[in-house]
């Protein structure tokens, strides 16, 4: 299905253009990712729970995706590229790994050291929120002018509607139009 869906919306000419290619993984509901450094013919695993099984993953679509390029695009054979597990910051006994990829995600866009960690996740999570709350289409930027503060200690319940039970605020818990 991936496969197929990139062989449809990637051409190889894009592909070849990009510097570097970030890919989410999620297994068992752990979110990793994988860079792939084309100029350094590298993959990069990063994971805030370090495990073999997860480094296999990374392992195992490394060479779901080297053998997709050969064969799809009919590419000479390809150089061996690297597998490298990044030394990251680790979560705790938590359900944060989503927030830490995507600050992983941030900062190699933005070419900065990786940070993040356990203490940080609610100020993240508030600033994704603030920063999806925008997306829809509403009111302040909170995550752009810096005041997530209050979008932390905004009232976070369980949505027994959504699939495990993940923890929301509506955008009236956050401005504190709900009493308390």
């Amino acid at each position: 299905m991936v496969a197929k869906r990139m062989k449809e919306n990637v051409s190889q000419q894009k592909l070849l253009e990009c510097e570097r290619i970030l890919i989410p993984i999620v297994r068992s509901g752990h979110w990793h990712m994988v860079e792939l450094v084309r100029e350094e013919k590298k993959f990069y695993h990063y994971s805030s729970i370090k495990s073999l099984i997860y480094t296999a993953d990374a392992t195992k679509f490394r060479n779901k995706f080297m053998s997709f390029i050969q064969s799809n695009w009919r590419l000479r054979k390809l150089e061996h590229h690297v597998l490298e597990s990044v030394a990251t910051p680790q979560q705790g006994p938590t359900l944060d790994c989503g927030i830490f990829m995507i600050e992983f995600i941030n900062n190699i866009v933005e070419k900065q050291s990786i940070t993040i960690s356990e203490g940080d996740c609610a100020k993240y999570r508030a600033k994704f929120c603030a920063a999806l709350f925008d997306l829809r289409g509403g009111g302040e930027a909170w995550a752009d002018s810096g005041d997530t503060e209050r979008m932390s200690r905004a009232r976070w319940r369980r949505d027994p509607t959504l699939k495990w039970g993940r923890m929301v605020a509506t955008r009236a818990d956050v401005e504190g139009e709900v009493a308390a």
